[in-house]
């Protein structure tokens, strides 16, 4: 059965040291789920886009391929290109900015996303603490913005979230944003669970049985079946929408 619901953010192993899943064990499990599309957006970059048309291709799932734009200052936007001329756009951006930065690293600025936003559809994506220090942050970038804007809701399973997602549904009415749900999947099913700890640990430099509150207290970074997401607990005064595969599907990549 297929529910008119796509999960748009998804890391694959191409987010180094975050994601724990292959792109195509993303595309089919989605499928497996009966989703409406699959979205894939890694962290600067566009690296896992082939594989995922491949498996996208051979699934028969819609996928929309996007990158996770993480700045210096700490705000983190999914973009989605909707035509040829903001896909240059945002591959100009990113291979500025990591040309700019030593090998691994990425020199990206918030003033940078806003010019190359015009034909993208853009997710902010809240921190677990959205802080006033990132509410100034992303309030005084919203005017800038020229792509189609939403606000990401993410459960955190903390025993915070019904306070937490009341206030993002609070801030996106202020901001004049539509609210998107989204599990913010790093692995593609619970199982994928204790590498996507390894590869935490590598990248804060910790061992397993030190890393604490490095580690996610549960298995739900992964994509869910729609009712699971469209009706969490705790529910907000603002609704959840749905994300629809507002993006265009991309042009394939080169044989």
């Amino acid at each position: 059965m297929t529910h008119d619901f796509a999960e748009l953010l998804t890391a694959s192993n191409f987010t180094f040291l975050t994601g724990a899943s292959h792109p195509d064990e993303m595309v089919a499990q989605a499928r497996a789920l009966g989703l409406a599309a699959i979205g894939l957006a890694d962290r600067n970059s566009f690296a896992g886009m082939v594989r995922a048309h491949l498996a996208a291709k051979d699934a028969g799932i819609p996928l929309v391929v996007g990158t996770r734009l993480v700045t210096r200052c700490g705000l983190e936007i999914a973009a989605y290109p909707t035509d040829l001329d903001a896909w240059a756009r945002l591959t100009r951006l990113l291979t500025d900015a990591n040309f700019a930065a030593r090998k691994g690293d990425c020199e990206l600025h918030a003033d940078a996303v806003a010019s190359a936003s015009h034909g993208q559809v853009l997710l902010i994506i809240p921190p677990c603490e959205p802080d006033q220090a990132w509410q100034d942050r992303v309030t005084s970038l919203l005017p800038t913005l020229k792509g189609e804007t939403h606000l990401v809701l993410t459960r955190w399973f903390d025993g915070r979230d019904g306070e937490r997602l009341h206030r993002l549904s609070r801030l996106a009415t202020d901001w004049g944003l539509t609210t998107v749900a989204s599990t913010d999947a790093r692995y593609h099913a619970p199982g994928r669970k204790p590498l996507a700890d390894v590869v935490t640990c590598i990248r804060e430099h910790v061992r397993i049985n030190e890393a604490g509150f490095h580690l996610a207290a549960n298995a739900d970074r992964h994509p869910n079946p729609p009712p699971q997401l469209s009706h969490p607990p705790h529910r907000p005064s603002h609704p959840l929408h749905p994300p629809a595969p507002t993006a265009p599907r991309p042009p394939p990549p080169p044989h």
